[in-house]
């Protein structure tokens, strides 16, 4: 089992909710008004689980309704109480872009581990369980987040851990710096900051713990959009060619999660249906883009890609596109030199040879017709009179002239 630690300088913002067959878990749970609490709305002592999306959180009451702890949801919105009496608000003031969050109290180890807390879980239902949970958003609480800054000094910190479980076995751990009082000052999340946990792996329950070098540091944190992957690999947005130059064109898409993709594969036919055909090459590809090449110009294409996750791949989508007209970059705007154009035999090149892999020649359809290393010179002695294409590689990109031979 491996541990990873996730810094604060690892926060992304800007997560959507649009997931593909996704859940996110916002807590956005019924409360009879705002600035409150589910467990301050409750008198008896018991356990009180409550669930949003799919997974289950549980709350906890003790001494003749007294003492509240581990799992609440909570809509309260005082940032500036450093109080137990304050102690179900985030600092915030607010969820991550809602008005309901969910925020939890776990007890220390007291007397034997004062600086860290008990272990406590979460359960994941329905088609989460047994798969990865892609991530969430934490921060700290105000309780915490004052007390932290009124009396922490260089060397002391506040962390969670996450620790994965299935089938009561654990799979991984994910640690969350939400303090560190480094030789540089301060660092602490004031603010909603997106974890990815899918180095968790498929898991059917989690559990968090709290340490700290300070005994007494509130052990607090509140969480929101707790997303599970319910073991569906996302498809591709805004699936696009663009650049078409007749024997080339550009795909681009957008992926989703992309913590979760391992590659997406990408083909190219002319088989009008969301999977390629079996005949068809499939390239694996790490990035956004792919450059189809070897078209034909004018020609109806389409292209078909899919993701692949680590647990499984999503369906294939399909997007038909022409390759267009062949596209050519002149030559006489250049610093190269063809003569003498028309010719009825050799066809001279001027130009550093060093910057120019090879040549091909094209029919004006964009046919190839020759290719080779690249000379001085080409001999166009063999062919019929017409118009044809110089193409030669080089550096900085195609080139190309028209060429006339006359016989």
């Amino acid at each position: 089992m491996t541990k990873k630690s996730i810094l604060l300088s690892l926060a992304v913002a800007g997560w959507s909710l649009s997931l593909q067959a996704q859940t996110v878990s916002d807590f956005e749970l019924s409360l009879p008004s705002s600035d409150t609490s589910y467990l301050e709305t409750l008198s008896a002592d018991g356990q009180y689980p409550f669930t949003s999306g799919n997974v289950t959180l549980t709350g906890n009451i003790q001494y003749g309704g007294t003492y509240r702890t581990w799992f609440n949801y909570s809509n309260r919105t005082d940032s500036t109480t450093e109080s137990w009496t304050n102690m179900w608000s985030a600092f915030p003031a607010m969820g991550y872009n809602s008005s309901t969050y969910a925020i939890a109290y776990l007890e220390a180890d007291y007397p034997n581990n004062p600086n860290r807390t008990h272990e406590h879980g979460a359960q994941l239902l329905g088609a989460a369980r047994g798969h990865h949970i892609i991530g969430a958003y934490f921060t700290t609480t105000t309780y915490a987040n004052l007390y932290i800054k009124e009396y922490y000094q260089q060397g002391d910190y506040l962390k969670l851990t996450v620790k994965g479980y299935n089938n009561n076995q654990p799979t991984n751990t994910v640690e969350i710096t939400l303090a560190d009082y480094t030789a540089s000052g301060l660092e602490i999340l004031n603010n909603w900051t997106w974890v990815d946990l899918m180095d968790l792996g498929a898991v059917d329950s989690i559990t968090f713990q709290m340490t700290s070098t300070d005994d007494y540091t509130p052990f607090y944190f509140a969480m929101d959009n707790f997303t599970t992957s319910d073991g569906v690999c996302p498809a591709v947005t805004a699936f696009a060619a663009s650049e078409t130059s007749g024997n080339k064109a550009m795909l681009t898409w957008q992926g989703s999660n992309t913590s979760m993709i391992s590659r997406y594969e990408v083909a190219v036919d002319q088989s009008n249906t969301n999977e390629p055909a079996s005949s068809t090459v499939t390239y694996p590809v790490a990035l956004t883009e792919f450059e189809a090449v070897d078209l034909t110009p004018n020609t109806d294409y389409v292209a078909h890609i899919r993701t692949v996750c680590v647990e499984g791949a999503s369906e294939w989508q399909k997007l038909n596109f022409n390759s267009g007209a062949l596209g050519i970059r002149a030559i006489a705007t250049l610093d190269i030199n063809i003569y003498p154009n028309p010719s009825g035999g050799l066809v001279h090149i001027q130009y550093p040879a060093s910057k120019i892999s090879s040549i091909e020649l094209l029919s004006i359809d964009g046919k190839s017709i020759m290719q080779q290393s690249f000379t001085n010179q080409i001999d166009l002695s063999g062919l019929g009179n017409g118009n044809y294409i110089l193409k030669l590689r080089d550096t900085d990109g195609n080139v190309a002239q028209k060429i006339i031979s006359k016989l």
